[in-house]
């Protein structure tokens, strides 16, 4: 019995011995222990983390040596014990304040080996090899986890493409959604997998997810998916759905500039019978498009006036007028309007952003005052925000005192209230 055990000691030994020293290194450790400092448990709490920053370190320095060892572990069926479970269950029950974490799970390890191959970025070239048996298999997490590996390259991507493409087709969601930003990551080099992607555009549904995915690819293709202009026109011309066919306009302009009638529809979300919803989206894409949609501007600016542009319009109007390089002369009068408006948070948002524009407060305070002077249905509302501005506020303290002493008494109070605030530096708690 004691050969026996001594015979199986030396077995194990040499084992590790050999098995270890078998593995990729760096400074002397192995590719295994440093994936160990990679996933340590202490680096969620945000201890050691120096450890973590030394095993990236090491995996960016054995690069694809340590591949064969990580892609064992992300296909690794190795699963915890239901004693490791509910070890782990308790140790999730303790205290924050203990800075204790459960232990890693096998599913958690499996996950955190995908992660060191994204922080090598190896070549595909490197990695294919390792991880074709898995692209072929129909096991839901094996096939997930291989094209996750595989968008994972650094270079050569456009050799992992015909193995991606194929999974556009794929029924689980997260596997396409996986390789749509993928492909829309990669920009002009996606337009090898324009042929699968148009497929897949023709064969779904009008109005369907998928075919907004597809078009979210081809504009970051740009010019190089010109093949796709006719088939994109075609769908563009029969949809119905507003939103659906805004997609289409603002992909075919990205792919080619010259397609006016694209850009032409987008201006046109902007009328005056518009909604919020096509007002936020017209002014959104026209902002996305960039120096080129300029003449957009006296559009922009009447939406701006309508009185169905709400908060959330309106903000993303104002951003498009900024990005396409409108002066302060023509959006200021039309905010100093908004700030009369029925709506609590629409006249908020207007003063916000006549603020963004005078730090010293002086233009929001000629706005308030003008308010009150005018006798606006907004006025006690605009005594407040004039005491909410404190000290910035001091060349409204005459008018106030004059309200203060009026035959009104919810302005006479407010006015009361904004001359404290305002003698006092700020609001007052």
């Amino acid at each position: 019995m004691v050969g026996v055990l001594v015979v199986v000691a030396l077995i194990g030994g040499g084992w590790l011995f050999f098995g270890h020293n078998s593995e990729p290194s760096y400074e002397g450790k192995s590719v295994s222990y440093w994936f160990k400092e990679f996933y340590s448990p202490q680096y969620d709490t945000g201890l050691d983390s120096n450890s973590h920053r030394d095993a990236i370190n090491a995996l960016h320095a054995m690069g694809s040596n340590a591949l064969p060892y990580l892609v064992q572990v992300v296909f690794s069926t190795n699963e915890d014990s239901p004693a490791r479970m509910k070890l782990n269950r308790l140790l999730d029950k303790l205290p924050d304040s203990w800075n204790l974490r459960g232990l890693i799970t096998k599913n958690e390890i499996r996950q955190r080996a995908v992660e060191a191959i994204h922080e090598i970025g190896p070549p595909v070239t490197d990695i294919l090899p390792l991880i074709q048996a898995q692209l072929n298999q129909t096991n839901t997490f094996q096939h997930l986890a291989a094209i996750f590996i595989l968008t994972c390259v650094s270079n050569e991507a456009e050799l992992a493409i015909p193995y991606c493409t194929k999974a556009l087709r794929d029924p689980d969601l997260e596997i396409q959604g996986l390789v749509f930003d993928w492909l829309a990551g990669i920009g002009p080099k996606a337009s090898l997998a324009l042929p699968d992607l148009m497929e897949v555009f023709q064969n779904a549904k009008p109005g369907d997810r998928i075919r907004r995915r597809v078009l979210y690819v081809l504009e970051g293709i740009g010019s190089n998916a010109a093949p796709a202009v006719p088939q994109l026109k075609e769908a563009f011309d029969k949809e119905t759905d507003w939103r659906a066919r805004g997609s289409l306009a603002f992909c075919l302009y990205k792919i080619d500039p010259r397609q006016a009638y694209a850009i032409d529809y987008l201006v046109g979300l902007l009328t005056n019978d518009a909604t919020p919803r096509q007002i936020s989206f017209g002014a959104s894409r026209l902002d996305d498009i960039g120096p080129n949609a300029r003449f957009a501007i006296p559009a922009l600016l009447n939406a701006l006036k309508t009185t169905n542009c709400d908060y959330g319009a309106c903000g993303v109007i104002v951003d498009a007028l900024k990005h396409l390089g409108a002066s302060y002369d023509q959006v200021m009068p039309i905010l100093k309007l908004k700030a009369d408006s029925d709506s609590k948070e629409l006249r908020e948002f207007a003063l916000g952003r006549i603020r963004d524009s005078d730090s010293s407060g002086h233009e929001v305070n000629l706005v308030l005052m003008g308010l009150v002077r005018k006798r606006s249905k907004n006025e006690s509302w605009a005594i407040y925000q004039l005491g909410y501005m404190g000290s910035k506020a001091e060349e409204a303290i005459p008018m106030l005192r004059e309200e203060s002493n009026g035959t009104n008494a919810e302005v006479a109070a407010a006015a009361n209230l904004a001359l404290r605030w305002i003698e006092k530096g700020s609001v007052v708690k």
